[in-house]
């Protein structure tokens, strides 16, 4: 469906060049600044007291748009590093004994990739630390091969977020 703002095709991070959010009820208190293309802000986490809040949007092509928010108890807001990481796993289905992984990092990023079989048996493991907007290709070749079947790929990362795709050979 059609963002009647945005239109269609566009994510609201690709739009908004800036945001700010400053607490109405105590003006001295320094006004936060989010950069939608830097990730960051949200993985390190940020909480809002109660109060009374504007938050200013500077929009490509709509110029500043100010909301005001009331935020009736304590907001923490966070997002998990597991969704910072985009990536794609082929050949699909799986045809030899070994496959390849392509990651991207939004983000500055530390995880563990472990690939499982079905049965959650772990077969090849491998730690990364990504830069932000690194891209990575991996080879994955487990010593015993890639057996027949249903199997789980997990990336664990260090805020214990968990991103989990299933492949098959």
């Amino acid at each position: 469906m059609d963002d009647p703002y945005f239109g269609s095709g566009q994510s609201w991070h690709e739009l908004i060049d800036a945001c700010t959010i400053s607490n109405l009820n105590n003006p001295t208190a320094p006004a936060i600044s989010i950069d939608p293309n830097n990730p960051s802000t949200f993985t390190r986490g940020l909480s809002l007291e109660p109060s009374l809040y504007t938050f200013g949007f500077a929009i490509k092509g709509m110029g500043y748009i100010p909301f005001i928010l009331e935020v009736e108890k304590k907001l923490n807001v966070s997002m998990a590093m597991a969704d910072l990481l985009s990536v794609n796993i082929y050949p699909v289905p799986i045809t030899g004994n070994a496959f390849t992984i392509d990651m991207t990092a939004s983000d500055a990023l530390n995880f563990t990739y472990e690939f499982r079989n079905g049965n959650g048996t772990l077969l090849y493991t491998q730690k990364f630390k990504l830069k932000k907007n690194q891209q990575w290709t991996h080879v994955v070749k487990p010593s015993q091969g890639v057996p027949n079947g249903n199997h789980i790929n997990r990336f664990v990362f260090t805020d214990g977020s968990v991103l989990s795709l299933q492949t098959i050979k």
